[in-house]
């Protein structure tokens, strides 16, 4: 009973509940602050029944009394309150909208159904509803039952349509009453009583017999109501299951159960089946119930689980027992975990809270759990993975709708075509009615009836209503009327700046603001021969889109400058099946026939480049498909799902929200909008957001109870358990959960994901199993300062697990993912499978019904052009052909390729510079000779022409110093031009300096040899300027002459680089100068030791004992030995003078030093020049790239992070250079070309024996299949 007290409390209770949400952070408010705040005030709930729209909270009796609270859900206003008279028994929540039937039961009304308790042995039973209308208005409804002595009853189901309430009745009998026969002891006579509901009084329809036969546990007999039917399912525990007629007040049919314990019954409402469990034995029945006979037939265990488990089925808390077979929860009890069943199980096992399960809509799945111990904790958790924050209902699927935002927050107007039902609402508030909000915006036009008013249009500034056939246009900051016109419909442009009337028919106008005058003027006068739809295009106030069904195609006309584009020709779509999702992207739906039949293919397609960006098969219908206001996401909504693709790679489901029928999405800048559309209601959802970069980076508090958030603190904990089987099961765990779209991809302010995670906090064994799926695509993504996991892993000197993605990429090439960073990581990383990845970095480019000429007229042979997808366009292969045919030449072939991955390629560009060193420092040679060439050789092209001329200036420097050192020596004038000279050169390094900085510039030897040379050239120059007489001083000079002179001729050398000729031949001079290094010490070696030994002998002739030791003369010997020993290395001496044992001596040093050792160096020489020609194709295109980092450190950029494009890579060059030639064989040199005969020849010997071995396997089989047959014919009779 409602108490007076109840009611007049009402209002301060509601009052104190929205002061102390208001008082708390917007972003910490969510579901469980209700009980908190409940649980600050000392009410304990005992029961709770949640629904689409309601949370029905029975708490423990306070004060003699329970308590009875109803609130809104997502706004957790209080809608009713009260202390109940009586204690309740059972609990129910009904709510239409949850049933899934196109018909409005109950007037979509949802109601409580109690049964309350016995006040005494001899009191009456009272069966209590609330009825909570769509007003959120409250009404109390009781019926009461007479009962007799020891009876009770209790409420046990209501049907879908709320036309019967099932009542099971218990009496217990005396031992009097009792048949001396029955072998059970005080059994219990059970009755069932249907009554229904109408006009607010209830009426009893029909009651089944009395049953004598019970169980011995007084359980109450269990009811389901059969759908679209007047009968019920009377399930009585250990005895059986009957049919029962309601109208015809008669049992149809019976089947008898042998046992009570372990059976569950209920219905699977999404394939339509009545089923019964057996918790012990694992098995289940489906009911039939064909020709009103209950027949059990036997299906497939539920979930294959150990027999030995204990395991416990969960009810759903839905009156009428509707539950879905594809996610069926499960509890155990031994170890208080809960999980669902859907083909894989996943489990959830969190501490000792106990789990059941309430299906809403639209398949909203909700855990509710009741911590039985102190504290009290109740969790309200949507499993959708979106934190709901408004949530509104309108009983009609024709609605009309108006979004708009002003500083920072949104407002949605929604309503019912006949404004019977309407709300205006921002946030999670309910602001005013629609009634109103005319009245108060339309205060001076006189309506004599809003019903008048047809449709509506509010965007935020303006205000658009139809009266019959005339459209009014009103501005709010004015609040006056811009426009009258009459038309059929009318649209607005992004901007709210212009507009079109369809007038009648084929026949449009535009319309466009006057600023000076404050209304919209017709700007062109009409648009004919639109036959089917025009639209705005998307960011555009002038340009519109014109279906034209009669030429079959769609065409871009500029109202501005009245011109008209051809976008698609041949359409395979109607008007009504395509949406424009930016100003050059638009998608559709088409049929195509395959071998399976006809399908359908969702199309995404860019209208500038002329392809299709996604060609997907699909098999739901398309509701919604959405752009993201950031650009970077695709929404795309289906009767089951939302998903969100990324706008980079479409074919890659970033996340999903499980959320369903939604037919509209409005996104803003603060709150999206989801308006569901289902049967003969609109529910309207308002989310934070489905970005889902933006929604990692919403602030969280421990009070959010998202499912990602509640979820990953248990996935991360078990990752980091020290058991690998827990965290293998977490891992499964999170890949299932992510399938169903109830974690983030993304967590943390970086945007790190679970591999991320994986990577620094676990094993490669984690890795392996992260990367059994070959499909993880969707879970593989970057972290929002770009940093992808093979980089990460890198970064963090995990090379064994950088291994395994690299093994997974190089196995399933279809799904590289490769980022620009990524790039450069596999050029520094020295793991075989790194390079190899690099050769996997391009692919041959899709052309879509289009394609290149096979040879065109050019004098070019290699062009790079930037573009977004592997697909190529009419347009961008007229680009190519038109590129090539700039300048006339020979023909050549085309071959195209294109990378795999995005990079900015920019000349100067930080990016591009840093390419070019790794590659020119690269040790792999099949790395070197990879596509990547293409680029460097490019490059190359463009540099070969400042390369030239800045050789040919030092050239003429360097004349100029020989003719100043031959000729002009004391000229002042020509030193003076010569100084001049010097300085541009110096000027040119010192902005190489600024440029790359001073140790990247000094790690290259030619630029400190450029330092030496021009910086001596300045100190020789003062001896034009200042006398020197002093011939020392002289000698000095003329040393720097010599060094400045030697350096010049070695920069000199480095310039010849410019040259394809000179280049190769100045690489193998410096690689052999390296090899002798080792060499020349060995060399110097045996020379000084063998001018010692001819010192002793030259020594021994010339110095008398008795004379004193002069240490000039001695120091002169030894000069003189040396040089006579260097002059025998090269077969320069005299030996008139020697003695034997000189001549001795010349025959060893002879033999030794110009046959042994010179010889030796020649070998040495040898295989160096093997070795530059084996490597000589590799080494140029290094060169080549040191060339052209050169010259892009002049021109390098300063780039703007945000501004930075990264672009994938179109190479198509002529045929030859793809390929090796004939010359190229020759200039690898002989002993490559023998590798690769071995190699060709081993692969051939080993061929012929995997084919013997596979004769020798075959001839096996055979003997043993003749052994097999010889066997059976002997066992034959």
């Amino acid at each position: 009973m409602i108490t007076d007290e109840g009611k007049s409390s009402k209002r301060e209770e509601y009052q104190l509940l929205s002061n102390y949400i208001n008082e708390m952070d917007e972003e910490k408010f969510n579901k469980s602050l209700v009980l908190d705040y409940y649980s600050e005030k000392g009410l304990n709930p005992i029961q709770m029944a949640i629904s689409s729209r309601y949370i029905c909270i029975l708490f423990e009796p306070f004060q003699a009394s329970q308590e009875l609270h109803i609130l809104q859900r997502y706004t957790h206003a209080i809608l009713y309150q009260t202390n109940l008279s009586s204690n309740v028994s059972t609990f129910h929540l009904y709510d239409p909208i949850d049933c899934q039937i196109k018909e409005n039961y109950a007037e979509g009304n949802a109601h409580l159904i109690m049964t309350l308790e016995k006040k005494s042995e001899y009191s009456s039973q009272f069966l209590q509803v609330l009825k909570i209308s769509n007003k959120n208005i409250v009404y109390s409804l009781m019926h009461e039952i007479a009962m007799k002595k020891f009876d009770t009853f209790q409420f046990s189901a209501v049907s879908v349509d709320m036309k019967y309430f099932a009542i099971s009745r218990l009496v217990m009998t005396s031992s009097d009453e009792q048949d001396e026969n029955d072998e059970i002891k005080f059994p219990h006579h059970h009755h069932v009583l249907f009554v229904s509901l109408s006009n607010k009084k209830f009426t009893n329809v029909a009651e089944t017999p009395q049953l004598l036969k019970s169980n011995q546990l007084s359980l109450f007999p269990k009811i389901i109501f059969v759908n679209k039917s007047e009968k019920a399912l009377i399930f009585i525990h250990g005895v059986e299951i009957q049919l029962y007629d309601i109208t015809q007040k008669q049992i149809l049919s019976t089947y008898n159960l042998g046992t009570y314990e372990g059976l569950v019954t209920g219905y699977y409402q999404d394939i339509d089946q009545y089923f019964m469990i057996d918790k012990k034995q694992l098995k289940e029945w489906k009911i039939s119930l064909k020709l009103d006979q209950i027949k059990l037939v036997e299906t497939n265990p539920i979930i294959d689980l150990d027999p030995d488990v204990e395991i416990e089925f969960s009810v759903n808390c839905i009156p009428y027992h509707h539950q879905l077979k594809n996610m069926t929860a499960v509890y155990l009890e031994n170890n208080n975990s809960c999980f669902c069943v859907d083909q894989k199980a996943f489990e959830l096992t969190i501490d000792n809270i106990k789990y059941s399960r309430a299906i809403i809509l639209p398949k909203l799945k909700v855990y509710y759990a009741i911590r039985s111990t102190a504290p009290f904790q109740c969790i309200i958790l949507d499993l959708n993975n979106l934190e709901t924050s408004f949530v509104t209902t309108i009983q009609s699927q024709n609605i009309i709708s108006g979004c708009y935002t002003s500083s920072d927050l949104s407002q949605i107007v929604i309503s019912d075509s006949n404004f019977q039902q309407s709300d205006i609402t921002q946030g999670i508030s309910v602001i005013q009615s629609l009634t109103r909000f005319f009245k108060e915006n339309l205060s001076k036009i006189t309506i004599s009836n809003l019903k008048l008013v047809k449709w509506f249009s509010f965007n935020g500034i303006f205000i658009t209503i139809q009266l019959e056939r005339n459209f009014r246009v009103f501005d709010l900051s004015q609040n006056k009327e811009v426009l009258s016109a009459l038309g059929m419909k009318i649209m607005f442009s992004d901007d709210q700046k212009t507009l079109i009337v369809n007038v009648s028919g084929q026949y449009y106008q535009f319309y466009e603001w006057n600023i000076d005058e404050g209304f919209f003027q017709i700007k062109k006068v009409s648009l004919l021969n639109i036959i089917s739809r025009i639209d705005f295009l998307p960011g555009q106030n002038s340009q519109v889109v014109i279906y034209d069904a009669n030429q079959n195609c769609l065409i871009l006309r500029d109202l501005s400058m009245n011109t008209n584009i051809v976008l698609m020709e041949k359409l395979t779509y109607s008007f009504e099946k395509y949406s424009l999702l930016s100003n050059n992207l638009i998608s559709f739906t088409e049929t195509r026939s395959s071998q399976q039949g006809k399908q359908n293919f969702l199309i995404i397609y860019n209208l500038e480049q002329q392809y299709p960006e996604l060609e997907q098969a699909i098999e739901d219908q398309i509701l919604d498909i959405k752009l993201s206001l950031d650009q970077k996401f695709v929404y795309l909504s289906t009767p089951s799902e939302i998903k969100v693709l990324d706008i980079k790679n479409l074919k890659i489901v970033v996340c999903k929200y499980m959320v369903q029928n939604v037919n509209q999405i409005i996104e803003k800048s603060d709150q999206t909008y989801l308006i569901c559309k289902q049967q003969i209601r609109t529910q309207i959802f308002g989310v934070k957001t489905l970005n889902p970069i933006l929604k990692a980076k919403l602030p969280t508090t421990t009070d959010s109870f998202t499912s990602s958030i509640f979820l990953m603190k248990y996935i991360i904990s078990g990752l980091n358990h020290n058991d690998n089987l827990v965290k293998e099961n977490s891992l499964v765990a999170y890949q299932t959960f992510h399938q169903y779209g109830m974690v983030d991809t993304f967590y943390g302010k970086n945007g790190q994901t679970i591999l991320h995670h994986i990577i620094s906090n676990n094993d490669q064994s984690i890795m392996l199993k992260f990367f059994e799926n070959n499909k993880i695509q969707n879970l593989y993504h970057t972290t929002f300062n770009g940093m992808s996991p093979l980089t990460f892993a890198y970064e963090s000197n995990k090379l064994q697990h950088m291994n395994i993605i690299l093994d997974y990429f190089n196995k399933f090439q279809e799904n590289i993912f490769v980022t620009d960073k990524d790039l450069l990581t596999l050029m520094e990383c020295p793991l075989p499978a790194g390079k190899l990845l690099i050769q996997n970095l391009f692919t041959a480019p899709r052309f879509y019904k289009c394609a290149l000429p096979f040879t065109v007229n050019s004098n070019q042979h290699i062009i790079l052009i930037p573009f977004e997808k592997n697909i190529i366009g009419q347009p961008l292969c007229d680009e190519v052909v038109d590129r090539f045919h700039e300048n006339s030449g020979e023909d050549i072939v085309l071959q195209t390729c294109s990378s795999i991955f995005a990079y900015n390629f920019e000349r100067g560009s930080s990016s591009s510079l840093e390419f070019l060193k790794r590659y020119s420092e690269e040790s792999s040679e099949e790395v070197v000779r990879s596509n990547l060439r293409f680029i460097i050789a490019k490059k190359y092209d463009e540099c070969i022409v400042f390369l030239r001329l800045q050789a040919l200036t030092f050239y003429l420097f360097l004349v100029s110093f020989f003719i100043r050192q031959i000729f002009f020596y004391e000229s002042l004038i020509y030193t003076i031009y010569m100084l001049l000279f010097n300085t541009i050169f110096i000027l040119y390094e010192i902005n190489q300096i600024q440029k790359s900085g001073v140790k990247r510039h000094f790690e290259d030897l030619w630029n400190i040899t450029d330092m030496i040379s021009f910086t001596l050239f300045y100190i020789n120059c003062i001896r034009n300027f200042v006398e020197i007489e002093q011939k020392d001083y002289q000698l000095v000079f003329t040393l720097i002459d010599n060094v400045t002179l030697i350096c010049l001729l070695l920069r000199g050398m480095s310039t010849l680089r410019v040259f394809d000729n000179l280049r190769y031949f100045n690489n193998m001079i410096i690689e052999i100068i390296k090899d002798m290094a080792s060499f020349t010490i060995i060399l110097a070696y045996w020379i000084i030791g063998f001018s010692l030994m001819f010192y002793l002998f030259t020594l021994q002739k010339v110095y008398d004992p008795m004379d004193t030791f002069d240490i000039e003369n001695s120091r002169q010997l030894i000069v003189d030995s040396l040089q006579f020993t260097y002059r025998l290395s090269f077969g320069d001496f005299d030996t008139s003078e020697f003695s034997l044992q000189e001549w001795v001596l010349f025959i060893i040093s002879s033999f030794f030093i110009p046959l042994v050792l010179f010889n030796l160096i020649i070998a040495v020489m040898g295989d160096t020049y093997d070795r530059v020609q084996t490597s000589a194709l590799s080494v140029d295109l290094k060169e080549q790239a040191k060339l052209v980092m050169e010259v892009e450190g002049l021109f390098r950029i300063k780039e703007k992070p945000n501004c930075i494009k990264l672009q994938r890579l179109l190479i198509c060059h002529n045929a030859e250079i793809g390929e090796d030639s004939s010359e190229q064989f020759q200039w690898e040199g002989k002993i490559k070309t023998l590798s690769k005969n071995i190699q060709k020849i081993d692969d051939k010997i080993q061929g012929t024996l995997n084919m013997k071995q596979d004769i020798l396997d075959a001839v096996d089989e055979v003997k043993t299949m003749v052994k097999k047959l010889q066997q059976k014919k002997d066992e034959a009779p």
